[in-house]
């Protein structure tokens, strides 16, 4: 189930939003929109003329929207990339999606961002 255009803008917003205009040379916030789901990534461009111009693109957060319940729930990665469910750390699933950007934003266990 694809996910709904009111929530795809709100997370959108969020990310154009999470970080100054005076970094985009230097950092950007992503996001990748998968059936169900929506990646938030942060994305730096390469260190060195020698390693082409794609920016590296690391994944923060997954947003996942359930199609039956509706039900958002929050995944973080790990260091291979692979994403594990946040709800091992207290935090369960939200009808509302603006409940996991808050989460992601405030990151108390310094899993997102470090």
């Amino acid at each position: 189930m694809p996910i709904p255009d009111v929530e795809l803008n709100r997370i959108r917003r969020w990310a154009d939003r999470r970080l100054p205009d005076e970094v985009e040379d230097r950092v950007r916030i992503e996001v990748d929109v998968g059936r169900g789901f929506v990646a938030i990534l942060e994305c730096r461009p390469p260190r060195r003329p020698d390693m082409g111009p794609e920016w590296t693109r690391v994944p923060v957060a997954r947003l996942r929207r359930a199609a039956q319940s509706g039900l958002w729930t929050l995944d973080y990665p790990d260091r291979n990339g692979r994403f594990h469910r946040y709800d091992a750390f207290g935090f369960g699933p939200s009808p509302l999606v603006d409940d996991l950007l808050v989460e992601v934003d405030d990151d108390p266990t310094c899993i997102f961002w470090g």
